[in-house]
């Protein structure tokens, strides 16, 4: 999964948004709880403009996987 999500965070970096979300997606299917990934995916969600996908993939991230820290919680309350 970590593969898959880092190639999904390069995808997002170059905004190939189709590539990056197939990526993202990959990568939670292999592992539900995988946080990062998940915040990645809000991450796109928020740069595609589909914020209310963003905040569901960043609360899922925090509570639903295992990005409890700083900085899952800050994207997640803004």
């Amino acid at each position: 999964p970590e593969g898959y999500n880092n190639l999904g965070s390069f995808y997002l970096e170059k905004q190939m948004y189709k590539e990056a979300e197939g990526q993202f997606v990959k990568a939670v299917s292999l592992r539900p709880h995988y946080g990062k990934a998940l915040w990645n995916l809000g991450r796109l969600k928020l740069a595609q403009g589909k914020k209310e996908d963003a905040y569901n993939a960043f609360k899922s991230s925090c509570t639903r996987a295992d990005f409890d820290n700083e900085i899952g919680f800050t994207f997640y309350a803004n």
